[in-house]
């Protein structure tokens, strides 16, 4: 059984790839969807867009791969309601598993320059909460505080919506595993 990480654009446009996959034995893949929005793909400079990534989705679960989407929310003109926006939007293409980001300005990028400019960097060096899972930056909007409570209730909102827990790959494969390992705890 494998994972491999894939991009939204390489499996939408070559649907054949999910099949090769499936038949390799591959059986979780990582998409770094990023966002369901457009305006923030095209932020991000993204070719992909999210008619793109249901595409992606699709191909992956008809050939029956697990999904792990990963999603970034924070960017400057976020609100609490857009950040909520994009977990509810990703949360359409019923992923597996949820790999949530922050916005993380790595020193070097495009990304560390137009938000230091924008004097949207609350840590600008203590390098190791550069994980992408500590939230080193504001919004216009939040303050850290705020995006970090408005990022982790969407999170929580986008676990217990019935839909991903229903359609749950990793559920449906490895419950008994959870709850007899929790049972040895």
């Amino acid at each position: 059984v494998y994972l491999t990480q894939v991009s939204a654009l390489g499996i939408a446009n070559n649907p054949d790839l999910g099949e090769l996959m499936a038949r390799a034995n591959f059986r979780y893949a990582f998409v770094g969807f990023e966002s369901m929005q457009p305006s923030v793909l095209r932020d991000m400079h993204k070719a992909a867009s999210p008619e793109i990534n249901r595409r992606a989705a699709e191909v992956l679960r008809r050939n029956k791969i697990a999904i792990i989407a990963g999603l970034i929310a924070g960017f400057p003109d976020d609100t609490a309601e857009t950040v909520a926006r994009q977990f509810s939007l990703l949360r359409q293409i019923r992923p597996d598993g949820l790999y949530a980001q922050y916005p993380t300005p790595y020193p070097g990028t495009r990304l560390r320059e137009e938000l230091l400019d924008a004097d949207l960097v609350v840590n600008r060096d203590r390098w190791e909460d550069y994980t992408g899972f500590c939230c080193n930056v504001r919004t216009n909007h939040l303050s850290r505080e705020e995006l970090f409570r408005a990022h982790c209730g969407a999170a929580q909102r986008f676990w217990l919506s019935p839909r991903v827990l229903l359609g749950n790959r990793f559920l449906r494969l490895h419950f008994w595993r959870f709850v007899i390992g929790g049972l040895h705890n």
